[in-house]
């Protein structure tokens, strides 16, 4: 692949990636799963969120909390994204560390921790995550905005999801929707930073060439809402003024976007950081 190629290459289980080798001394990657908000199924408002916390959080070889651990030892950082249109985990460091961060994220990619244990702290994380913004009063307009800016399309719902919808959930639901929409066939892996090509290559067929692509599933069902306004309040004195919206009607959901199209915001802005913005 050529450092000026934007296009993926496939591997036979399915797996999209890329590379991009920049000049510097750190090394990105990201790790991208064609599932977001809008396939959260009726009732499970979060669901997707959840499920990406809980492939963050542990596997088969990596303790609860030892992924972070391990970048901060070697200098990096790592997080987490979540959108109506994708899920993503994304992790810098320095680029002599990228093997390891490469075995790391297909670990995390094939042998997530899917157990009650790791459920219960995957499910409070998430109510933190809801929670966070809501303390910033003008945050609650914008999520009034879009749930009621939508007719019956899944952007209504957000992509951080319902808490409440959450917590009588079991893991064998977890555990179905993991296997449907989080395989590595739904997956692209982004490579960018200081590294050989030919190594990088070699690592990506190592690591995540052997990951078996999961059984296929039925998609789940969206839900439908006809509510047409909303309010927002809070303690008194937490805003120092009032505030409103008002906006035209986004319209209904039409037919899924291909993945190069519901990848496209994620990929661009993580793959293009290193070139220089133009001056206006």
């Amino acid at each position: 692949m050529t450092a000026s190629s934007l296009e993926p290459q496939r591997l036979p289980n399915g797996l999209l990636w890329l590379a991009r080798p920049v000049a510097g001394t750190q090394a990105a990657v990201r790790v991208v799963y064609r599932c977001g908000g809008r396939d959260d199924p009726t009732g499970r408002s979060g669901m997707t969120h959840l499920v990406l916390r809980l492939v963050a959080g542990a596997s088969r070889y990596l303790e609860p909390g030892q992924f972070n651990r391990l970048i901060a030892s070697a200098g990096g950082r790592s997080g987490i994204e979540i959108d109506e249109d994708f899920a993503a985990l994304q992790t810098v460091v320095p680029a002599h560390q990228l093997e390891r961060v490469l075995w790391a994220e297909a670990e995390r990619m094939s042998n997530p921790r899917l157990e009650p244990d790791t459920l219960a702290t995957a499910r409070q994380q998430l109510r933190q995550a809801v929670l966070a913004p809501q303390l910033n009063p003008y945050a609650r307009l914008d999520l009034a905005v879009q749930r009621s800016g939508y007719l019956t399309h899944p952007y209504q719902r957000g992509a951080l999801g319902d808490p409440e919808q959450l917590k009588d959930l079991d893991i064998d639901a977890v555990r179905a929707f993991h296997a449907s929409r989080f395989g590595c066939d739904r997956a692209l892996l982004v490579i960018t930073g200081a590294f050989d090509e030919a190594a990088v290559a070699r690592w990506v067929l190592h690591y995540f060439g052997s990951i078996r692509p999961p059984m296929p599933a039925q998609g789940a069902q969206m839900p439908v809402s006809t509510s047409t306004s909303m309010s927002s309040s809070g303690p008194a004195g937490t805003a120092s003024l009032p505030s409103s919206s008002a906006g035209p009607r986004r319209p209904p959901r039409r037919l899924p976007r291909p993945p190069h199209q519901r990848w496209s915001r994620s990929r661009a802005s993580f793959v293009n950081r290193a070139a220089p913005r133009a001056r206006r």
